[in-house]
């Protein structure tokens, strides 16, 4: 039934869009964690993110994501988190972006049962070069960026090891650093120098920045 939510112009569409409603206000979905289907659930978030769209009616896109946000806070996992990020960065290939949008909603509002997952990944693509899925290492830049701009208060344990890639010798991977930490200088409303003072992490980064 979800996976046919795309098709707005089904017959079924809104009887699809009911069921969506009443499985977010009962919170049955979590049942399936009950009896194990981890499959079934991660088979659910593709689904939602791959049918989400920007003429959904919002009230649609709030259900779908109560729906993952009660199973994000009964069980958090590292796959569901890479089904996330996966989607944060679809805007990057010009695909809808109705995704990406949901994933940042998912983020912001599941911040604490996701913050150790995000750090895990995050920092072994800084300090290891490796990561859960090569398209997460591809694209871990853009995700810092991402959050930064919508939950920054996640990367308190990340940023500092910014500093790693700025001492490297690589130069590419150098300069890379150098300009992920310019572009959020640039972030808007966030002050980022500022939120940051007290816990001396843009101090420690700027010090070891390689530029003038």
């Amino acid at each position: 039934m979800f996976v046919e939510l795309a098709d707005m112009e089904s017959p079924l569409f809104s009887r699809r869009a009911k069921i969506v409603e009443t499985v977010a206000r009962c919170k049955c979905c979590v049942i399936m964690l009950d009896i194990n289907c981890n499959d079934l659930v991660l088979e659910m978030f593709n689904i939602f993110f791959s049918v989400v769209r920007q003429h959904h009616q919002q009230s649609l896109i709030n259900d779908i994501l109560s729906i993952m946000v009660h199973i994000l806070n009964e069980e958090a996992s590292q796959p569901l988190l890479n089904v996330v990020l996966q989607n944060l960065v679809k805007e990057l290939k010009n695909a809808d972006c109705a995704s990406s949008q949901l994933s940042v909603s998912v983020i912001q509002t599941c911040a604490d049962k996701l913050e150790s997952f995000v750090c895990g990944v995050l920092t072994s693509c800084i300090l290891d070069g490796d990561a859960d899925g090569s398209e997460l290492r591809e694209f871990y830049h853009y995700i810092i960026f991402k959050f930064f701009g919508c939950a920054p208060q996640m990367l308190l344990a990340v940023i500092p090891n910014l500093t790693q890639e700025l001492l490297t010798d690589q130069v590419d991977v150098q300069l890379k650093a150098v300009n992920l930490i310019g572009k959020l200088f640039t972030l808007p409303d966030h002050h980022s120098a500022q939120r940051y003072h007290d816990q001396s992490l843009w101090g420690r980064i700027t010090r070891s920045s390689p530029c003038p």
